[in-house]
């Protein structure tokens, strides 16, 4: 879970599903793409993203 502000968000996937992988895997290319840091600046949510 990326903690955005005070809210506690989340992804809800059945235990064992094959999509935890595929959920992980794309907020990792987001991630490592920049493109969570650039949502994070519009959004002015900098200081929420962990590093």
């Amino acid at each position: 879970m990326f903690p955005l502000n005070d809210e506690k968000d989340c992804v809800g996937l059945r235990q064992g599903s094959d999509m935890v992988d595929e959920v992980n895997g794309f907020l990792e290319e987001c991630r490592a793409d920049g493109t969570m840091e650039t949502l994070a600046e519009e959004y002015s949510l900098e200081e929420a993203i962990l590093r």
